[in-house]
């Protein structure tokens, strides 16, 4: 009878070929029979197809970051493995396939962006600290949490109240998992997330005035330095701006010209009065062809 020996870091398992053959013509060094006839050709690239099968199945252990051992080989070669471990990438992307879904029915486009750049940094960091492409959903500890949030502070250079917004944001991935009975084990259990307090600088009416009248050299510039200061003028953030539209300017009831919209963050509705150099601001880019052409009131752009 022909067994298979599968040996990984001197740990080693057998299992029955369900062949058989004549101990004289077998070559122990080699692994193979003896001879060329037709019978002896078929049976060796038998043994070559096992061979090829064992090795693809360790590349796949390698590549995948899933720990390994040669009995773990030997069940999957039977197919007795059938149940994979859930790696965390792969329900990452899952979680963020989904919260496309509800993009506009209840969660921000913004919010999806982040969760995307997080995955990046994650994926980023298991592929620096732990030579994998992947990691087994389960391998997500408190020691791995402690790494991550130590490697983007050093590496990707993020501030410490950053880093525990991303931190909290892969918490409610985890907390989804801990639902679903995919992990039994909270990595953030115990696991401080406190931010920082920030002392926000506002700019005075004067400072605003400085930045309204420079002279720019450099008229694509003139655009950014407009939602800059309309920003200022109505207290908009950015994601509320690029979204205005012809629709969300209204008439008070003292004639008067406001914003009307939702917040994107809070989806709070919101009336802002229009003082005059806001609607000076908006004046500029009435028969504006980027904004004829994306439907807003100012011109859409990247805010970096």
């Amino acid at each position: 009878m022909v067994y298979l020996r599968i040996t990984v870091n001197g740990r080693r398992t057998e299992l029955s070929l369900q062949r058989e053959c004549e101990t004289a013509k077998w070559d122990s060094s080699r692994g193979r029979l003896i001879g060329k006839t037709e019978d002896v050709r078929s049976f060796n690239i038998y043994l070559d197809s096992v061979q090829g099968k064992i090795y693809e199945i360790f590349q796949g252990f390698i590549s995948s970051g899933i720990d390994f051992d040669a009995v773990k080989i030997k069940a999957r070669y039977l197919g007795l493995d059938n149940k994979q471990p859930k790696m965390f990438l792969e329900v990452y992307e899952g979680h963020n396939k989904e919260f496309e879904l509800l993009v506009g029915r209840g969660l921000s486009y913004r919010s999806l962006q982040k969760y995307r750049t997080i995955k990046g940094y994650v994926a980023e960091f298991i592929s620096s600290q732990y030579r994998s492409n992947d990691i087994e959903l389960e391998k997500v500890d408190y020691e791995f949490i402690r790494s991550f949030e130590i490697w983007i502070k050093t590496v990707r250079g993020c501030c410490h109240n950053t880093t525990i917004n991303y931190l909290k944001k892969i918490k409610k991935i985890i907390n989804q998992c801990l639902a679903k009975r995919w992990i039994h084990v909270n990595p953030f259990a115990g696991y401080k997330m406190s931010v920082n307090e920030t002392h926000k600088v506002f700019l005075s009416e004067h400072e605003l005035s400085i930045v309204a009248g420079v002279k720019l050299t450099n008229s694509s510039l003139e655009p950014v330095r407009n939602l800059f200061l309309f920003s200022c003028y109505t207290g908009l953030a950015y994601c509320d701006v690029i979204r205005l539209t012809p629709k969300n300017v209204v008439v008070g009831v003292d004639g008067n010209k406001l914003i009307s919209i939702n917040r994107a963050k809070t989806n709070t509705p919101s009336k802002i009065p229009l003082l005059p150099a806001a609607c000076a601001i908006l004046s500029k880019y009435v028969k504006s062809p980027v904004v004829e052409v994306s439907g807003t009131l100012l011109p859409v752009m990247s805010n970096q």
